[in-house]
């Protein structure tokens, strides 16, 4: 029994052969003609998230595939080493429509219940009234073994209202988790179309989840359907995501690719330190809470005319307060009470006269 692939399509496994009948089933619209080497400039790894290219590798001559070497369980790898990139949908539509449907049938269980008891009413059917003041009555069957009416509707309801509930809980905290950052999906993007990484095994409705036909269709899906279970992308400052978002990218490019070793060389990855980048993003918060207050100062010190000190108040507490939106993750209510605190600062500067102008 032979063992070439290109003969009997098998491969030989620890001494025992295993053949197959058929090659693997090919893709439609893939016919690769370029090797899965991945050259350094179309790659790099920005505070944990792979930034990749836009132009794929250049093509290699002699190689000629017709399937895909990507699979879920390398995406799911890729997902657990990167968690910024664990993207999904939470299929709104269909919560939202699944909670009107069981809202729907307790809403007609409900009706039906009504129906049965004014029934019983205006019958005088003295154990349908019974069963209405007394659960014991309500939950016991006749000499016959036959239930209440009532009893019935009123189990169905019960299991109803639990599905409903326990739905309608997991939805409100499904419609809590946060979108992911534009750099984000494209980074899982990239990676999917790469042929050193998903190389494109995603196909039909399962392709259309990231790389839908109309981009435009994307933006507005990224917005509302897709969610990020990364805590640390939605809790980082304006500052930071742009750092590491868009100066890193341009860092690599220019600076890092020449002297820095990709951290997968296969998938052509480089990884930056998240704490160099923090410290980056902190160093600039930490230069401005101490220059910003004392450059306050040292300019009313300067300005003797006391409309002029009220318009450097309103434009130092105006930068103040944008500092901290940008540079911090605090609250607005918290925003609010630092900017209060630091005009009645600079108030008690300007009307005090220990600058002497009066």
């Amino acid at each position: 029994m032979a063992t070439s692939f290109d003969e009997k399509h098998g491969a030989e496994i620890k001494g025992t052969t295993v053949t197959g009948s058929e090659p693997p089933t090919p893709v439609p619209g893939i016919n690769r003609t370029w090797s899965t080497s991945f050259d350094e400039k179309h790659g790099a790894e920005i505070e944990g998230k792979p930034v990749m290219g836009s132009e794929p590798p250049p093509p290699v001559p002699g190689i000629n595939r017709t399937w895909s070497t990507g699979s879920y369980p390398r995406l799911s790898e890729f997902m657990g080493l990167w968690p910024e990139v664990a993207i999904f949908r939470r299929f709104g539509a269909l919560n939202a429509q699944n909670l009107l449907f069981l809202q729907a049938e307790i809403a007609h269980l409900e009706r039906e219940l009504q129906v049965i008891r004014e029934r019983e009413e205006q019958g005088e059917d003295e154990r349908g009234l019974l069963a209405q003041r007394s659960w014991f009555e309500l939950s016991q069957p006749t000499v016959d073994g036959e239930y209440s009416p009532q009893w019935a509707v009123i189990q169905d309801i019960r299991s109803k209202l639990s599905e409903y509930n326990a739905f309608l809980l997991q939805y409100k905290e499904i419609c809590a988790l946060h979108g992911p950052s534009k750099h984000d999906v494209n980074c899982l993007r990239e990676w999917l179309i790469r042929p050193e990484c998903g190389d494109n095994f995603l196909e039909g409705v399962e392709r259309d989840i990231l790389h839908p036909r109309d981009e435009r269709y994307l933006e507005n899906q990224r917005a509302s359907d897709l969610v990020t279970l990364s805590r640390e992308a939605v809790e980082r400052d304006f500052f930071s995501q742009w750092i590491s978002d868009e100066v890193l990218g341009k860092f690599h490019r220019w600076i890092g690719r020449h002297y820095k070793k990709p951290f997968d060389p296969e998938s052509g990855l480089y990884h930056y330190r998240k704490g160099n980048v923090r410290a980056v993003s902190h160093l600039v918060g930490i230069l401005l809470a101490s220059l910003i207050p004392a450059a306050s100062i040292f300019t009313l010190y300067f300005v003797p005319h006391m409309t002029d000190r009220l318009g450097v108040i309103v434009a130092y507490t105006a930068l103040f307060s944008i500092c901290l939106g940008v540079f911090t993750t605090a609250r607005r209510v918290e925003i609010f009470a630092a900017t209060a605190a630091y005009v009645s600062f600079l108030s008690i500067l300007a009307f005090s006269g220990v600058f002497g102008y009066f």
